[in-house]
């Protein structure tokens, strides 16, 4: 008996052991009220994007969300949750398992045994949500070959801090838009307190119209979410802390495909426009359940399209948009990257007033070049177009010779850097032998008489990038 009794205790202690939760995106507040009582609840959505490690490849796992206040338990969480769908509706879930088609996801795994995607968790009435609690974001998984079991439970690291209605310091209030169509339904929405977007969101959901009805009396919402929200396309509600001196100063969009950058709306205050007129302060709110609403205005100028391409012949990219309005709008800017997440600013053209075309053409390098255009608006503030990318393909300055060999190949290649390699593969992929480049020179000689007859591949590289080369082996 005891025996088995520590037999137990080992399995749990090593329960999701080999696997990991990475935090992607993950919001440090989610509204609660942790009462058991049904009139004291009024929810809204909280989403995240995590990365599940350690799986097995390319298998298919069934799963669900939850919060649990101890990590170290092995419980299947509080809270109802949200499958949030790539295609059709999302499916709101109020009673968890993994048995009964519609009321679980599934992901598939890559070649690594990783998956990344979006999960959504809605409050419940139950104690954990109590304002003030830290909760732990913990996933359940199937065997990942079809079980309808509960076989793993992997929890996140970080814990997240339960916020109640209110207008005190520690409490939070509700934050809406009105219809914006810069607000794509089904994608995500989060809340940083700097322009930047660094660090954790203070929170996060998604964008309106998702499929899934949250009444107010049948699914105990926030009454601001239930009547402007649910089911209005191109809208959001969230929660943000009262005790936020600087404010929401940075709205960002992520894509549901994919998880990229999408746009945003930052402001250098956290003040901004609201309806009919005037402006909402973000910063230190005292709200509660009467919530700040940001106006569709916020937008400074909309674009009907904005393309980039090269031009032929040449190294050099185009970059078109059009617009249809331009209200209160100053100038674009254009920015570019060579990795898609570091830009810097090349040029600015001011706006031409409503109905516009503009074009701007650049000298590129070989490689991938990204684009995207800053949107700024008379009173300074601005937001993001969707990025774009153009590629110059890089010529092949890889010789090898003669062609086929017997005894040795000599390979002239680009002026070798301190890091240059050749690496010789078979012609199935496998490696057999890799050589360190002399710095400065272009000519390289590799004797080869050991190797049996056959198709060969050599690779140089260096800092600059890569190139290959197919050889006949005599």
């Amino acid at each position: 008996m005891k025996l088995r009794l520590l037999i137990c205790m080992l399995l749990l202690a090593l329960e999701g052991y080999s696997q990991t939760l990475t935090e992607v995106i993950y919001p440090q507040y989610v509204q609660g009220v942790g009462s058991s009582n049904a009139s004291d609840d009024r929810k809204v959505p909280f989403a995240c994007r995590m990365t599940v490690s350690g799986l097995n490849p390319s298998s298919t796992y069934r799963f669900y969300n939850r919060f649990v206040a101890d990590p170290s338990l092995a419980t299947n969480g509080q809270g109802n949750y949200i499958l949030a769908s790539s295609s059709g509706d999302f499916i709101r879930v109020t009673s968890a398992t993994l048995a009964v088609a519609g009321r679980y996801g599934e992901f598939t795994t890559n070649v690594s045994g990783s998956y990344t995607g979006w999960f959504v968790i809605e409050p419940s009435l139950a104690l954990e949500f109590q304002p003030g609690t830290l909760l732990y974001f913990r996933l359940m998984l199937n065997n990942g070959a079809g079980g309808a079991s509960v076989q793993t439970r992997i929890t996140a690291t970080t814990p997240v801090t339960v916020l109640g209605w209110g207008n005190a310091a520690n409490q939070g209030t509700g934050l809406r838009t009105i219809p914006n169509p810069t607000f794509v339904p089904k994608n995500f929405i989060f809340f940083y307190d700097n322009q930047a977007g660094t660090g954790r969101p203070v929170s996060g959901t998604f964008i309106e119209n998702d499929g899934t009805d949250n009444n107010a009396v049948t699914s105990g919402y926030a009454p601001f979410y239930a009547n402007s929200v649910d089911l209005v396309p191109n809208t959001w509600g969230t929660i943000i802390p009262n005790n936020l001196p600087s404010g929401v100063r940075r709205i960002a969009q992520f894509a549901l495909s994919n998880g990229n950058p999408v746009n945003n709306i930052t402001t250098t205050d956290g003040v901004y426009p609201t309806i009919p007129s005037g402006t909402i302060n973000t910063a230190n709110a005292t709200g509660g359940l009467t919530e700040l609403v940001i106006a569709a205005t916020t937008v400074p100028v909309r674009l009907l399209n904005f393309t980039a391409s090269l031009i032929d012949g040449t190294n050099q990219a185009k970059l078109n948009w059009n617009t249809s309005s331009e209200i209160n709008f100053s100038k674009f800017v254009i920015e570019k990257s060579i990795n898609g997440t570091d830009f810097t600013s090349i040029a600015e053209l001011n706006s031409k007033g409503d109905n516009s075309s503009y074009m701007k053409e650049d000298v590129i390098n070989p490689g991938i070049t990204y684009y995207r255009l800053r949107l700024v608006d008379t009173d300074s503030r601005f937001t993001y177009s969707q990025i774009r990318q153009v590629e110059v393909r890089k010529s092949n300055s890889l010789n090898v010779y003669p062609n086929p060999a017997k005894n040795a190949i000599t390979i002239e290649h680009d002026r070798a850097t301190s890091d240059a390699t050749i690496q010789l593969l078979g012609f199935n992929g496998s490696r057999v032998s890799v050589t360190k480049v002399k710095e400065g020179t272009s000519k390289t000689t590799i004797y080869i008489s050991s190797l049996t007859a056959g198709k060969y591949i050599v690779i140089y590289t260096c800092k600059t990038g890569s190139e290959q080369y197919q050889f006949n082996k005599l």
